[in-house]
């Protein structure tokens, strides 16, 4: 029992790490080094996608379009309303 309750507590404190190892940036843009583009319904989910491929060092969600794109790269990040971005750590 006490096993499972400590490998739980690890399990928890991973996701939790990979999570603050990427930034959330709100009106900001990075254009260019994308190397995929998904359609996606919230900037949150974008973020996971990031996290879940290992290519990925930088994301992108362009609001209006609903579009995901994660990148190689890390490009400059741009002051700009349209997009949510943020990159690994």
């Amino acid at each position: 029992m006490k096993k499972r309750i400590v490998a739980s507590a690890l399990v928890s404190l991973m996701l939790a790490a990979a999570a603050q190892a990427q930034s959330f940036q709100p009106d900001v843009n990075r254009p260019g080094a994308e190397y995929l583009a998904v359609e996606v319904d919230h900037a949150r989910r974008c973020q996971s996608q990031c996290i879940d491929d290992l290519k990925c060092v930088a994301w992108n969600y362009v609001t209006a379009a609903r579009s995901c794109r994660l990148m190689s790269e890390r490009p400059p990040a741009v002051s700009d309303t349209c997009c949510v971005s943020g990159e690994r750590r």
